[in-house]
């Protein structure tokens, strides 16, 4: 039953279904045969933000945080420096860098450290949408429109 919701990503024949109730499904065979993962995952959760690849890994935002999974199989629960989960509300992907925004700002991941990079201060309103194109972040709010900001990608 997926009328309560579904969040979904696919690469190539790799899918991921995440259901409302919190269940994170995965099919390796382009939606033929389907494995529920749920308890694979690092931390625990009530339901899913988003699901997005970025180049062959897989990012799974929760209401509880963020994982990424580089095989499908080894799960990853991602931190800042000081070894939090910032509550991301979404992620957007520029060439082969990650980024998320969340109330406290917008983050910047650190590949080889597999942590998040805090880049700017909060985002004082509900965030509904995240883009990002050669340094320029927009971020639709529910009750603001769009906000965009101009930053260095590399560091804060």
């Amino acid at each position: 039953d997926t009328s309560t919701g579904l969040t979904l990503a696919s690469l190539q024949n790799v899918v991921y279904a995440g259901k409302r109730d919190g269940s994170l499904y995965q099919s390796l065979d382009s939606g033929e045969n389907w494995k529920e993962i749920t308890t694979d995952l690092p931390f625990s959760y009530a339901y899913f933000e988003e699901i997005i690849f970025a180049g062959t890994t897989v990012y799974v935002v929760t209401d509880q945080g963020v994982m990424n999974s580089h095989d499908g199989i080894n799960w990853n629960a991602l931190t800042d420096t000081e070894g939090s989960r910032p509550l991301i509300a979404r992620i957007a992907v520029d060439g082969d860098t990650v980024y998320g925004v969340s109330n406290q700002g917008v983050y910047r991941m650190d590949t080889e450290t597999g942590t998040w990079i805090q880049m700017s201060a909060e985002v004082p309103y509900k965030i509904t949408a995240f883009a990002v194109d050669r340094g320029i972040f927009y971020i639709g709010t529910r009750h603001r429109g769009v906000l965009r900001l101009h930053l260095n990608r590399s560091n804060n």
